[in-house]
């Protein structure tokens, strides 16, 4: 693509500055904010009523108008805090994170808890762990959101045998429906039709989806933090080192694996996978340590996962895609001391559900690409813009470049004199008052010419009728004065 400037009317250049984009551009496109301040310059510059730029301002900004994106999305938005987010996910009904396959020969079942809470569990033998009785409470996503709920399940035995296999304690977790139902309701709620949007969605379902990676039956399932390699049928080696985590694709690190903690004595799993600062955010394990004993009264080996943070994570994630990963403040790490995930601060743009109309739509596209072309490009204020034969000599002349948008939604220069849209026309209007004034003159003159070709004609008449006359009275003399020379010859 070719650079250049945008030249604007003083009315447009107003709205750039109140908009805080300065003459060089911003390298970058700018957030709704920015967008809304641009459309508020432009009603305070007369260039839009106050009625668009409120309907405007709810819809979907569309970051690549211009940019590679062809046109807005007729939807409208809306801002909304975290809680009002999380007010809409409770609106969608009641979920079951419960809802997974294991194999009951190697792991005992399935628990959800709300901080140290039993809320529901599906596992067997499970009073054996003195976690109290189960609340049995209904558990929407937006309880998830705003909560500590944590998922669990745990090992048959007091063996690790099969605790990575597909089936086990791990498989059972990341198997969960509470994942595909999380993506289908965030995406619901938060796509706003434009590709921008759903890039960053797309970035956030992909990026958990890593954390919850895990392929049963593959070599190695976990490393040492210092050298060598876990097959996965010889547990005694886990057993038996110290800080092993197995080898996960997220970050470099992953599941995070201890070896002392047990449920029974301090609710191990719980304990990493709090929402207290040191929690830490994807799957933890805790591998039993005892050996030599078979009695399911003693603490099992058992994996969990803090489903309120993770989908804290998608919505950093989310975020910070949106608002530019070199630029946004949001980060997701492996523990949350280390991380900054958004909370009751963070504002969120959802689709209202509401269309617009097709011209409306238009605008919208015509602003946000402008505005894009600003941000991206830079632009220059010129008085003379306005002034019809400046501008047509400054493009005939090459000075100046008309820009328009190609079929891969991208804008590109156009020379004005090759320009198959752009043709030289007579001025009707300058012609037809033209045509009046001739035709006003016209009709004066020859008016003018009647007129003396009228008076031309008494005058002949005149002169004829004075020749007649003095042809009679010639005549008349004449014969008199012969008569008289014949009376004296006589």
């Amino acid at each position: 693509m070719t650079n250049f400037i945008i030249l604007t009317l003083s009315a447009y250049a107003a709205a750039a500055e109140a908009a805080g984009i300065p003459k060089e551009g911003l390298g970058c496109t700018p957030s709704d904010t920015v967008r809304n301040m641009f459309l508020q310059g432009l009603y305070d510059a007369g260039l839009i009523t106050k009625q668009r730029v409120d309907k405007f301002s709810k819809t979907a900004y569309n970051q690549l108008a211009g940019l590679g994106a062809v046109s807005s999305v007729a939807i409208n938005t809306q801002e909304v805090s975290y809680q009002e987010l999380g007010q809409l996910l409770e609106q969608q009904g009641f979920v079951d994170p419960l809802d997974t396959v294991f194999n009951k020969e190697i792991t005992r079942g399935v628990a959800l808890f709300n901080g140290k809470n039993l809320v529901s569990s599906n596992m067997s033998d499970f009073g054996n762990f003195n976690a109290g009785n189960e609340t049995g409470e209904n558990v929407t996503l937006g309880d998830i959101l705003t909560g500590d709920y944590i998922l669990t399940s745990t090992q048959k035995d007091y063996c690790n045998t099969g605790f990575l296999d597909q089936g086990g304690p791990v498989s059972a977790i990341v198997n969960s429906s509470i994942w595909d139902t999380m993506f289908e309701a965030f995406e619901s709620i938060l796509d706003t039709g434009d590709s921008y949007t759903q890039d960053a969605l797309a970035y956030a379902r992909q990026e958990i989806e890593y954390m919850l990676f895990y392929e049963p039956d593959t070599e190695p399932h976990a490393v040492f933090k210092g050298d060598g390699t876990w097959p996965k049928d010889n547990y005694d080696k886990v057993l038996n080192k110290d800080s092993v985590y197995f080898h996960h694709r997220f970050k470099g690190d992953g599941i995070q694996v201890f070896n002392s903690l047990s449920m029974e004595s301090d609710y191990g799993v719980l304990h990493h996978s709090s929402t207290s600062k040191d929690g830490y955010i994807g799957l933890v394990c805790e591998l039993m340590m005892d050996t030599g004993h078979d009695d399911h009264n003693r603490s099992a080996s058992s994996a969990g996962i803090n489903l309120s943070t993770m989908m804290r994570a998608y919505l950093t994630l989310f975020t910070q895609k949106m608002e530019g990963l070199a630029n946004s403040p949001y980060y997701v790490g492996t523990q949350l001391a280390t991380s900054n995930l958004v909370g009751d601060s963070t504002l969120f743009t959802i689709n209202s559900g509401s269309q617009i109309t097709e011209d409306e739509l238009k605008m919208i596209n015509f602003y946000d690409a402008l505005l894009n072309q600003l941000c991206t490009r830079g632009w220059a204020e010129n008085e003379q813009i306005d002034d019809n034969t400046y501008l047509q000599e400054m493009f005939q002349n090459g000075m100046m470049f008309l820009t328009k948008v190609k079929d891969d939604g991208f804008y590109y220069q156009g020379n004005y004199a090759t320009d198959s849209y752009i043709k030289t026309v007579d001025d009707e209007t300058k012609i037809a008052q033209a045509a009046a004034k001739y035709e006003t003159q016209k009709q004066r003159l020859s008016s003018k010419e009647n007129s003396l070709d009228l008076k031309i004609k008494n005058l002949d008449t005149e002169i004829s009728a004075l020749t007649t006359e003095y042809e009679s009275v010639k005549g008349t003399i004449t014969k008199n004065i012969e008569r008289t020379f014949k009376r004296y010859n006589a």
